[in-house]
């Protein structure tokens, strides 16, 4: 009986974990960081060495990614 008894509870437990569903992460809250910093803008006249270019898109697309930046052409 003693058996019994523990099969049904492990029996329980694992349904009620299986049945509940996940919650999802919530989205990372970037609004400080958003607000405190901005897009890089390049002239189209700027002369930029390979270094710099990679920096500057880099630090652009995880603008892009956090932020939301769009894209923008030379000024």
């Amino acid at each position: 009986m003693v058996i019994r008894s523990l099969i049904v509870a492990c029996v329980l437990m694992l349904a009620a974990c299986a049945s509940a569903p996940p919650k999802p992460c919530p989205a990372p809250d970037n609004r400080a960081e958003c607000a405190t910093f901005q897009q890089i803008d390049v002239a189209c006249t700027d002369v930029l060495t390979d270094a710099t270019a990679k920096a500057i898109l880099a630090y652009d697309k995880a603008g892009e990614a956090a932020c939301g930046w769009k894209p923008r052409p030379c000024r």
